[in-house]
Formats: C-alpha cells, sequence, structure tokens
C-alpha cells in the first residue's frame, strides 16, 4: 500500500511558487472546464470564460496543487527519473488539463523542457519520490521478508555457535595472530605503492587506468553569449559552419534564418519568456531550433518534379517578419 503514495508537505498549498503558478493559469479561457463550479447548470454546460471572474484565488491554488499531485503521481507511476521522453509542455497540459500549466511550471523552475531531445524534466523529482519502477524492483512479499528473517537469524546462530567454538579450542590468539599479519601486509602495499610511483613515459606521462573525462562547456544566457561574440569581434549565426552548410543543402532562405534568428532572440534575451535559459553551446541549440522548424515561421513544398522545395513563410512568420521591418524602419 505504500508503494501507492507520494510525498505531499502541508506547506505546498501556501508556497509562493503555487501562489504564481495559479496566478499565471487563472486567465486562461478553458479553465472553467476544470474547476466544477463553472457550469451553466440549466444548460449543463462548461462555461468557457476566464477563471477570475468566477472563483476566488483559493480556489486556483487548490486547483494548481490537485493538478501538480495528479502530474507528479503520473510521472511516478510512468517515469524512471521524472523525465517524460517524445514529450513537449501539451504533453503536460493535456494531463492536467489546463493549457498553459507546463510553462507555468518551467517559469517557477519545476519542469524543464528540452527541444533537441523532446524531453520534459522534473527536476529533482527522485529527491521526493520514488518511481513505479524502482518499487516494483524493490517491493517485496510477505513471505519473502519472512524468508529473508529466518536466514539472518539462522546466520547469527551459525556465528555464535563458531565464535563459542574457537574460544573453546583456543584458537582466539591464532586468529588475532593471523589478522595482525593481514594487516601488516596492507600496510607494506601501500607504503610500496607511495614510495615506487607509476613509470612517467616518454612524454612525461603517467600511465593512469583512468580515462580523460571531457571538458564540459560553461553553461550561459543568450545574453553572455552575445556580449562574447561581440568582444570576441565574431558573428552569433553567419559565420556558424554547421548552419552554412545546411542553408546550402536544404536551399533554406538566408533572409529567413536571418528572421528565426530575430524571433529566437525575442525569446531567450532579457525581456523574452526563457531569458534565464542557459546553453552550452547556443548555435547549435539555434540550429535545432531551425532544423525542426520549433518556431513555425515558414514551411516548405515542392516546387518542380527534380525534387526542389519552395519554402513559404506562414502566418506566424508574415507576422514576425513584419514586426522585424517595423523595428528596422523605426
Amino acid at each position: 500500500m505504500a508503494g501507492d503514495w507520494i510525498k505531499m508537505r502541508p506547506s505546498l498549498l501556501t508556497s509562493p511558487k503555487v501562489n504564481l503558478i495559479a496566478r499565471m493559469i487563472e486567465s486562461t479561457s478553458d479553465i472553467g472546464k476544470t474547476v466544477s463550479l463553472l457550469r451553466d447548470v440549466t444548460r449543463n454546460e462548461n462555461v468557457t470564460q476566464p477563471v477570475t471572474d468566477a472563483v476566488t484565488r483559493s480556489v486556483m491554488e487548490s486547483v494548481t496543487v490537485t493538478s501538480l499531485l495528479k502530474l507528479w503521481g503520473i510521472a511516478n507511476d510512468h517515469t524512471s527519473d521524472g523525465i517524460f521522453y517524445n514529450a513537449d509542455f501539451s504533453y503536460i497540459d493535456n494531463i492536467v488539463g489546463i493549457t498553459g500549466f507546463g510553462r507555468a511550471l518551467e517559469t517557477v523552475g519545476w519542469a524543464e523542457f528540452d527541444p533537441e531531445n523532446m524531453t520534459v524534466t522534473l527536476p529533482n523529482f527522485n529527491e521526493y519520490n520514488t518511481s513505479g519502477e524502482k518499487r516494483s524492483l524493490s517491493a517485496k512479499s510477505s513471505a519473502e521478508r519472512q524468508r529473508e528473517y529466518r536466514e539472518r537469524k539462522k546466520q547469527e546462530k551459525i556465528r555464535a555457535e563458531s565464535v563459542t567454538e574457537s574460544v573453546n579450542n583456543g584458537d582466539v590468539t591464532r586468529d588475532v595472530t593471523a589478522l595482525r599479519n593481514s594487516n601488516r601486509r596492507e600496510e607494506k602495499n601501500r607504503e610500496d605503492i607511495k614510495d615506487n610511483p607509476q613509470t612517467p613515459l616518454t612524454g612525461g606521462e603517467v600511465l593512469s587506468e583512468e580515462k580523460p573525462k571531457r571538458k564540459r562547456l560553461p553553461r550561459t544566457t543568450l545574453k553572455t553569449f552575445v556580449q562574447a561574440c561581440k568582444d570576441a569581434g565574431e558573428k552569433p549565426i553567419s559565420d556558424y559552419g554547421p548552419m552554412l552548410r545546411y542553408v546550402e543543402d536544404t536551399g533554406l532562405p538566408t533572409e529567413f534564418v536571418q528572421l528565426a534568428w530575430e524571433v529566437f532572440k525575442g525569446e531567450f534575451l532579457p525581456g523574452g519568456p526563457n531569458e534565464s535559459r542557459l546553453q552550452a553551446d547556443w548555435r547549435k541549440h539555434f540550429l535545432n531550433y531551425v532544423r525542426k522548424g520549433y518556431l513555425r515561421l515558414w514551411f516548405a513544398k515542392p516546387s518542380g518534379p527534380d525534387g526542389a522545395v519552395e519554402y513559404v513563410l506562414t502566418t506566424q512568420g508574415l507576422q514576425a517578419q513584419a514586426a522585424m521591418l517595423k523595428r528596422e524602419a523605426a
């Protein structure tokens, strides 16, 4: 039965993070479908209106806690480490039935979306919960626990009888002497290792069984990355080799790449929804956005029998282009 529970602290309802999530989701138009108070009893239909028009903030905090427990419970049963694979924030929204819930979790640091690997991670999940997979591996039946208990008692009895027999036969002195000699050999081995270090190679290197650790690049914000490029006299994107090869191979217009870069900066620079996001390689991260079409700025359509394609801006792309041109003209 204990395996069916997850940890819930009494102070969760008064957490500032819960309050912020409640404020972020209370203005969504479909929140009324989640709160049972928001029903038109005469027509027996759900009301689709912002929750601020109908219920109090305390109700929304209760809805938030309920949604969190529902999400954590599903993660507890269906993930091994609090990571949902092949998922984005819309998957989290579908679980709890509230649009924008995943983004709200990201804002308070309770969820992270990795577009490169298409995963949603609940940070430090195993610190507070035990996944269903681990519970099933560690769960023991009553018969197994009884058998282990009997085996422990049996081993304790055997050890006790062995000690008694050794004392009666006068083996104590011999055992202590053997133990002392064993300890001396271990100390001598340690001294030999200390006095005779590994022989250096020709280049001054020392043989080692350990593999060299790969150097991890520091994770920075996009603002820091852009400033570092300016200080080094580099261009953030236009000189990036993999991007140039991708544009050449696909025929994607360079002006579309520039448009994507402007939208990308709007999301990750100060003032954007993900301004605090950290990345070790922002160029690679942006290329991944372009390749997988996360920004939804264009689509490709066939333009000839030879397999050529034509890239056309979407409505979202046209709007982004108009905004960019307006900023440039200002």
